[in-house]
């Protein structure tokens, strides 16, 4: 991977990323979005008021067996 002059250069503790300076602003919108989508699923979590259904929905599209336990 090349790293240009202006190219953002973002690390944790999982690795290092290079964001070309030409797409920096549009990352930057997208991780926005993703930060604003986690911090109210972690709100409804905190609240109980979380929609798992999903899951289940995407274990049947996939095939999978869903067995009640708490029955």
């Amino acid at each position: 991977m090349n790293v240009n002059p202006g190219d953002l250069i973002v690390g944790d503790e999982d690795g290092l990323i290079v964001v070309p300076a030409e797409e920096a602003a549009e990352i930057l919108n997208k991780v926005k979005t993703q930060s604003q989508k986690e911090k109210e699923i972690f709100q409804s979590i905190e609240e109980g008021t979380v929609d798992r259904s999903w899951i289940d929905i995407t274990l049947k599209e996939k095939g999978c067996e869903i067995y009640d336990t708490s029955l």
